[in-house]
């Protein structure tokens, strides 16, 4: 009997023995494979970056390329919106002019430079001038010196134009002595009627 006791153990101490042994190489190999996959990905890291300071890196003799600046084309527009505050109206006027063609962004600025650029591309320009007055769609109406001037503005004109005078005495209407803006003829005739009645 102690025979076969012996023969036990060493059945056991071989079983135990190979399953440190598997476990040994499961953990060797684990480390291995841990390893080899930290190193691919540095690897692959690494030659990513190469590859992007490859692409970065000049041929000799080879100058870097500067952008072409955009320019108005042979068929560009060139617009000059007003902006009159009084009235509200935004006025657009077509100023195109064969000068401006081929043209960029700045050489335009410099053709128009009481006016603010609002929009380029080589089909069109477009810029922006306010001005504190009334667009020539209206009348003013204001009382000077005891006579009712109705005045019509201008194109290209800082002061409006003297439209038709009437004698009158005395108003006291402070908006008359400043100038009351109107839309029409018609709407200037039916104020004045008012007024006189």
């Amino acid at each position: 009997m102690k025979f076969t006791a012996k023969k036990r153990v060493a059945v056991h101490g071989h079983a135990a023995l190979k399953i440190a042994l598997a476990a040994s190489v499961l953990i060797i190999a684990a480390t291995f494979f841990g390893y080899n996959a930290a190193r691919n990905s540095q690897n692959e890291h690494w030659e990513a970056q190469q590859a992007q300071q490859q692409q970065q890196i000049q041929t000799p003799g080879e100058q870097p390329v500067a952008a072409e600046p955009e320019r108005l084309g042979v068929e560009g527009k060139v617009y000059l919106q007003v902006n009159y505050t009084k009235c509200g109206h935004m006025v657009e006027t077509d100023v195109t002019d064969k000068k401006y063609v081929g043209m960029t962004r700045e050489e335009l600025e410099n053709q128009f430079a009481n006016a603010e650029l609002t929009e380029f591309s080589k089909d069109k320009a477009v810029f922006l001038v306010e001005t504190p007055s009334v667009c020539t769609l209206h009348y003013i109406v204001k009382y000077e010196n005891g006579m009712l001037n109705i005045y019509q503005p201008q194109e290209n004109q800082a002061e409006p134009t003297l439209y038709k005078s009437i004698e009158m005495d005395a108003v006291n209407d402070a908006a008359l002595e400043e100038g009351v803006i109107f839309d029409s003829l018609e709407q200037v005739e039916s104020y004045l009627e008012n007024i006189e009645s």
